[in-house]
């Protein structure tokens, strides 16, 4: 019996000092958490899918058949595209020429549906940066169409979509502009941030 009970003893006492040393070992410490830092302004966004880069679109008075009739272009295409067709067409124009604008003079209209959301951008080089700003309340949104006489080459606009489904965002910057011609043409960068 002693033996009996001398193994019993010897199997609690190995279960104890189990137990014990259990207790006293800890799990081991999380890695610390690796600081993220945000991309510079210039970098593109890992938030927002590039869908074209320095695209170029003219927009012209000869593109619009009739004496006043603008022309528009939309940007949600793999690239900038004029719209044909007048009233029958597939995509809401982004943006348009009117070639009969204020004074009979040519201007561009940034938001010529009332969905869209168009700034005169400053330090803005991206979509991710034209969003913040507008999401800020900093924003200055475009409410009419701008002559001709307040472009310059080098000024750059922000575009923005808040109630499309990709959320799309485009830059555009003033490349080339010839009021005598009523032609302005535009670099557009667009991204998305969803499929």
């Amino acid at each position: 019996m002693r033996t009996a009970t001398g193994a019993v003893a010897m199997i609690l006492a190995v279960l104890a000092v189990g137990a014990c040393s259990g207790e006293d070992k800890k799990p081991d410490p999380e890695p610390p958490a690796k600081s993220s830092t945000k991309p510079p302004a210039s970098s593109p966004s890992a938030d927002l899918k590039v869908r074209y880069k320095d695209a170029s679109l003219t927009l012209s008075h000869e593109d619009g058949a009739l004496r006043c009739h603008s022309t528009s272009a939309s940007f949600d295409s793999s690239s900038p595209e004029i719209l044909k067709g007048g009233f029958a067409v597939e995509s809401e124009p982004d943006v348009s020429l009117e070639p009969c604008g204020r004074n009979n003079e040519p201007a561009v209209d940034f938001s010529p549906t009332s969905t869209d959301l168009a700034f005169r951008a400053t330090d803005q080089r991206d979509g991710l940066s034209c969003n913040a700003t507008m999401d800020s309340g900093r924003a200055q949104d475009i409410n009419e169409a701008l002559s001709f006489d307040k472009l310059a080459v080098g000024d750059k606009f922000c575009l923005t979509h808040p109630y499309d489904q990709t959320e799309r965002v485009e830059l555009l910057r003033v490349q080339e502009i010839s009021p005598k011609d009523a032609k302005v043409t535009f670099v557009v960068n667009a991204w998305k941030e969803k499929e």
